[in-house]
């Protein structure tokens, strides 16, 4: 199977996994415009039978950090010890938590404008 070929189903599994939550966009690609709450996601595409470094930010609008706790717990929940995610057209794709898995970072310049960064380890058996 072809780079882009695994790549595409990697990529097809991380959106919709994160958009399952909220409108999810690869890192990026959010549309000017696109309303808050949203989630970025990292395109991360490990070798087959390792695993890689991944992340998504929940970006968000609100006073305090309170407002998006619920879609964190959720992502949380769902992601567990470790999920199984399916791969369009055979495979699948891994998500775990890493250590730190949820650091929240203000945006500099907008004091409303919140990001909760999520730390991830991916692995892919896409073939």
């Amino acid at each position: 199977m072809s780079e882009q070929a695994r790549a595409t189903r990697v990529l097809r599994a991380l959106h919709g996994f994160f958009n399952g939550f909220l409108d999810a966009y690869a890192e990026g690609c959010a549309p000017d415009g696109a309303a808050l709450p949203y989630i970025t996601y990292q395109m991360v595409v490990p070798e087959p039978l390792e695993t890689a470094g991944c992340y998504a930010r929940v970006w968000y609008r609100a006073r305090g950090y309170g407002d998006i706790a619920g879609t964190l717990d959720a992502i949380g929940a769902a992601i567990g010890p470790g999920c199984r995610l399916e791969a369009q057209g055979g495979g699948a794709v891994w998500l775990y938590k890493a250590e730190g898995f949820i650091q929240f970072m203000p945006v500099q310049g907008d004091g409303d404008l919140k990001c909760a960064y999520l730390s991830m380890r991916i692995a892919a058996n896409t073939d």
